[in-house]
């Protein structure tokens, strides 16, 4: 196990500017998972990574996170796994819609809602939300395949 994260976590970083619309952002997850059963499957056969990928010199605590990084929490038990919340999109839209459109939905069906009946439409949401998916140009004005896959536009 050690061996694999040593050889995941050199060629699995995902950097954060990945959230913005780029095609690669829909690379870095299932990458990700590719290259962590890519590790597993070298460790398994005998490859041997670097067993101090976390902490050592030039490690990710290090270079990624300036050495702020608390290490204390990996070597911590788990109590549950990450993989038992992972869930499906119901809308074809980006995740952080998915809430959103899901109690646009109910309200209209439980409330009876027609197209007629409706004036305004009015959507709080948390603020970085709204400046990374509404507020961002190439979301409003998508000029290729990969802005409207990620648009805002219905």
């Amino acid at each position: 196990m050690a061996n694999a994260l040593g050889i995941a976590g050199c060629f699995n970083l995902e950097p954060g500017i990945l959230f913005t619309p780029r095609m690669t952002k829909n690379l870095r997850t299932p990458y990700g998972a590719y290259g962590g059963i890519l590790a597993a499957f070298l460790a398994q056969k005998g490859f041997t990574g670097p067993l101090d990928v976390f902490e050592g010199p030039r490690g990710i605590a290090q270079v990624v996170a300036g050495g702020e990084m608390d290490l204390e929490k990996l070597r911590q038990p788990r109590k549950d796994w990450t993989i038992l919340y992972t869930w499906i999109k119901n809308f074809a839209a980006d995740g952080n819609m998915q809430g959103l459109l899901e109690a646009t939905v109910n309200l209209v069906k439980e409330h009876d809602i027609k197209a007629d009946d409706v004036a305004e439409i009015r959507v709080k949401t948390l603020s970085h939300i709204y400046r990374r998916e509404a507020n961002s140009p190439e979301r409003q004005v998508p000029n290729n395949k990969y802005t409207a896959d990620h648009s805002c536009v219905m």
